[in-house]
């Protein structure tokens, strides 16, 4: 029954876009709702939440925009999404990019 709980994280993946770090977490999502992140004690603001137009199973984070994240150090989180009372939790390690 986990495959069906909403939201859920299946996997995730960090990529280098334009002039920032971006986290692609991919899973089960409410296209339109409400979503929140966290990674640890680290709340990621809405502004820096992209839910791509109608995606259920896509949602972009621009770390460059998350306060206290440093991109520069290699860390390991716990990663936690949020939408309509329920989360998912996953083990995430952050790991610099270098351009």
């Amino acid at each position: 029954d986990v495959d069906y709980m909403i939201p859920g994280i299946n996997w995730w993946r960090q990529f280098w876009s334009g002039s920032g770090h971006w986290l692609e977490i991919n899973g089960r999502f409410l296209p339109g709702e409400k979503t929140y992140v966290v990674f640890e004690d680290i709340i990621v603001p809405p502004d820096a939440i992209v839910q791509p137009q109608g995606s259920r199973d896509a949602i972009l984070i621009d770390l460059t925009r998350v306060p206290n994240f440093d991109v520069t150090l290699m860390k390991g989180y716990l990663l936690t999404v949020g939408q309509d009372r329920w989360t998912d939790t996953a083990p995430f390690r952050f790991t610099p990019l270098r351009r």
